[in-house]
């Protein structure tokens, strides 16, 4: 099965609009700020990043929403494959 799913939002991948102001990240509790801040921006985890942007900076397309693909692979193995009349479902008896 292979489906594709085109969604009614931008921010399944986390990329939409413009960049936050980091300053907003001390007004998290103390647990949240660090990693709000490295999650901040990641694209320094690519071989070929530019810079840490600029607040406000142009961060995705608002205007293309999200859409993604799913595959999915079914097998089945059926165990004792002997034909017989005891083994086969029947439909329920009530009291």
């Amino acid at each position: 099965e292979v489906l594709h799913r085109q969604l009614f939002t931008d921010y399944i991948d986390d990329v939409s609009t413009n960049y936050v102001d980091p300053i907003i990240f001390n007004s998290l509790p103390a647990t949240d700020i660090a990693k709000a801040k490295r999650l901040y921006y990641r694209g320094d985890e690519l071989p070929q990043a530019r810079q840490t942007p600029g607040v406000n900076e142009q961060r995705g397309d608002v205007t293309d929403n999200d859409a993604f693909f799913a595959t999915i692979l079914r097998f089945g193995w059926r165990l004792n494959t002997v034909d017989n009349a005891t083994r086969q479902l029947r439909c329920p008896v009530f009291y």
